[in-house]
């Protein structure tokens, strides 16, 4: 099943973060990025003021670009191989953002895909298939073990 409506990470719903609302999973995993503790006050304070840009964003597109602009550093655990080397740190992050999402009033509509593939397509090669369809489809992946954790 391709992801669609509200199981999109661009879906408006409010996610939460580090006690920050975001007006959507895509913003809260973006803005992730650059929400840490830098050594340097001055990009310190432009970290957080990328964060508030993100969250401000009007659309998908403005949250994606401001995420991957390459003006400040992001948080340098972000690739980070964690838990027995089969997940990153932004992987943990992603999985936090649609646990959040999902936990609440979305647990039903994400159940409701039952035991059907989720499939991310569009995007990247690692969150989703890819434009060539071999991609890694992380996202689905993320989706399908939240599921299987609500479903219980």
């Amino acid at each position: 099943m391709y992801l669609s409506g509200k199981l999109l990470n661009s879906a408006k719903v409010s996610v939460p973060y580090q006690e920050l609302n975001f007006r959507c999973a895509e913003a809260a995993y973006q803005a992730a990025k650059f929400y840490y503790k830098h050594e340097e006050p001055e990009i310190h304070r432009l970290l957080m003021w990328r964060v508030y840009d993100i969250m401000k964003a009007g659309d998908n597109d403005d949250i994606i670009k401001l995420g991957h602009l390459k003006d400040l550093p992001i948080r340098p655990d972000w690739n980070l191989r964690v838990a027995d080397d089969l997940y990153s740190t932004k992987d943990c992050i992603m999985f936090k953002i649609l646990e959040d999402k999902f936990s609440r009033d979305l647990r039903k509509e994400l159940i409701d895909t039952r035991e059907l593939e989720l499939i991310s397509r569009g995007g990247g090669e690692y969150w989703s298939t890819g434009a060539n369809g071999r991609g890694k489809n992380r996202l689905g992946d993320t989706l399908m073990l939240i599921r299987a954790d609500l479903s219980g």
